[in-house]
């Protein structure tokens, strides 16, 4: 049991979507405090500063936003989604089969649907 929680935390995809969340949370703030609150980039190491001030880039928020991403999007989401494939075979149960034969394939979007409602 504990081998196998083991296993599951150094899951390769379970790295890949941590490092991918992260890495978009971090991209999407720098491009929302450059383009979009017209922030002045930072030309130098010296102009990052940890706290905030109004008008300068915001190191603190940045970094809180990519944490942010990588352990909620990246990490809970991870598991969570693990768990919505199951619940919808166990709801196919009640259909129709037409409608059943295509929520039981992961490839079709009435798959992609009823795990969103999920």
């Amino acid at each position: 049991m504990a081998l196998r929680r083991i296993r599951q935390v150094f899951d390769p995809s379970l790295r890949s979507d941590l490092l991918s969340a992260s890495a978009l949370g971090f991209i999407g703030d720098v491009v929302c405090q450059i383009l979009i609150e017209k922030r002045p980039a930072p030309k130098e190491i010296e102009d990052l500063k940890w706290g905030h001030e109004e008008g300068k880039f915001d190191v603190r928020r940045l970094w809180a936003l990519t944490l942010f991403s990588s352990a909620y999007i990246g990490g809970f989401l991870h598991f969570l989604y693990q768990f919505y494939s199951p619940a919808v075979f166990a709801m196919s149960k009640y259909m129709p089969l037409a409608l059943r034969l295509q929520l039981r394939r992961e490839d079709t979007m009435a798959h992609c649907f009823a795990c969103a409602c999920v």
